[in-house]
């Protein structure tokens, strides 16, 4: 009880904000996802709409899911830090992740209107290789603060190829019809609104993927938030 905490990612002592937290230093060398971004998905524009609410070439052809949000910009210790939590097997940086994502949601989102979170599966043998499910992971701190319970209510019965390096219609392609209800959950999502957890967000694939096998077992509304997101 006497040994002050340290920041997860360096090390260093943290002055204020207790365990499973970065420190200063390290926060304030993580991007922000920089304004203005599409009200949808969230990607950063790199000029300014001009006309109207801004939306991506992607989002203006139709999303499963209303909005996705991010804390940072997947690059620099952000990146790093979420690659050791994930191919590194450093689980104690969840915590201090998943706070991040706590701060993104209490920035971005209304939480009382949420009445599930729902993290993005992995496959069976991803997941007995890693040894656990990061989306899961990252969703615990968000739970116990804003008391909304995690539901397990997607699976992944199909192994498709990493999304690394893939992009445009590749990425869809990659994911389409990889996600199914978990039937044993389904009536804990069905006719409510429900937040997608990940990590990052790349063109948003995945998560419209995972946001159209919600709809169409009756959610009334799926939003997205991620630790990270593309630039």
């Amino acid at each position: 009880m006497f040994v002050p905490n340290a920041c997860a990612a360096c090390g260093g002592r943290l002055r204020r904000g207790g365990a499973g937290r970065l420190c200063h230093s390290c926060t304030g060398t993580i991007e922000r996802v920089p304004e203005p971004w599409c009200l949808v998905c969230g990607v950063p524009f790199s000029q300014p709409a001009t006309t109207g609410q801004p939306q991506c070439e992607d989002c203006r052809s139709g999303r499963s899911f209303g909005q996705a949000r991010a804390y940072g910009l997947f690059e620099g210790p952000l990146r790093e830090l979420i690659t050791r939590l994930k191919y590194s097997g450093d689980k104690a940086l969840a915590e201090p992740l998943g706070n991040l994502l706590l701060d993104a949601a209490q920035e971005h989102l209304t939480l009382q209107d949420y009445e599930a979170l729902v993290p993005v599966p992995l496959h069976r043998d991803r997941l007995q290789q890693r040894g656990f499910n990061q989306a899961f992971l990252l969703a615990r701190p968000l739970a116990a603060s804003a008391r909304i319970p995690i539901v397990n209510a997607l699976h992944r019965p199909t192994r498709s190829k990493a999304q690394v390096g893939l992009q445009g219609e590749a990425r869809r392609g990659n994911v389409r019809g990889v996600f199914g209800l978990q039937p044993r959950n389904r009536q804990r999502v069905t006719r409510r609104n429900v937040l997608l957890i990940d990590d990052v967000v790349t063109t948003g694939a995945t998560a419209d993927e995972a946001a159209r096998v919600l709809r169409q077992a009756g959610v009334s509304r799926v939003d997205v938030l991620s630790v990270a997101r593309t630039p």
